[in-house]
């Protein structure tokens, strides 16, 4: 969200799972000057650099981690390998 309240997409390949080897592990976005292993602090200092308070980051952080703990469910639920959500798990949380 720009700072006018507007919404833009990012590119699909930045805002789903990275699930492969070598490069196709790393995402293409970077965040502090990493493509890959975020931390907690990265994505509060990119909040907090962007007009979102420490402690709604924090939030969202959490939010999304709860969301993330469902995937086994909902992967089960489609027809996914134990194999793949394990492996899709263990890279998430």
């Amino acid at each position: 969200m720009n700072k006018k309240g507007e919404w833009k997409l990012s590119p699909a390949y930045d805002l789903n799972y990275s699930f492969g080897e070598g490069v196709y592990k790393e995402h293409f976005l970077s965040l502090a000057k990493k493509r890959t292993a975020f931390s907690d602090d990265d994505i509060i200092s990119l909040g907090v650099s962007n007009g979102i308070s420490k402690t709604k980051a924090k939030e969202v952080i959490e939010k999304t981690r709860d969301g993330f703990a469902m995937f086994g469910k909902f992967g089960k639920d489609v027809g996914l390998s134990q194999d793949v959500i394990e492996k899709v798990v263990g890279g998430i949380l």
